[in-house]
């Protein structure tokens, strides 16, 4: 099984990188020290994924590829409404999870072979722990 997103292969992923983060508000109390800061976390927390790889197949096979992925685009996440990431540890252990997409960026790369290079920015916003 491969890692994929909303079932597209991500072929060849040659770097991601994970950060998981929170966005506390911080509320100070006039004419108080700091033992009297209000510290809240109303967003809840958020994971992000950069991945970086190499789309390797025919020209028409990676020219549907990238339509299919750039189409990720809708303009329509939602919570409730994410794509399904599917990530593939290379121990063969599988998780899937809600992912909202936020870029997705290629380019040809040159050579005897037809490849595609990608970026990938997608958000979990559901806590569902990897």
């Amino acid at each position: 099984m491969a890692t994929t997103l909303n079932g597209y292969s991500l072929y060849y992923i040659q770097k991601m990188r994970s950060l998981t983060q929170s966005k506390p508000t911080f509320m100070g109390t006039p004419d108080a020290g700091v033992n009297y800061v209000y510290i809240a976390d109303y967003d809840g927390a958020m994971r992000t994924f950069n991945i970086e790889g190499v789309a390797s197949d025919t020209a028409a096979t990676l020219d549907a590829w990238i339509q299919n992925m750039e189409g990720l685009h809708t303009g329509r996440q939602y919570q409730g409404s994410g794509y399904s990431f599917v990530l593939v540890y290379p121990g063969g252990t599988t998780v899937t999870v809600p992912v909202f997409v936020e870029s997705f960026e290629w380019e040809y790369v040159a050579g005897e072979t037809i490849q595609v290079r990608y970026w990938l920015t997608i958000h979990q916003r559901i806590n569902q722990g990897i």
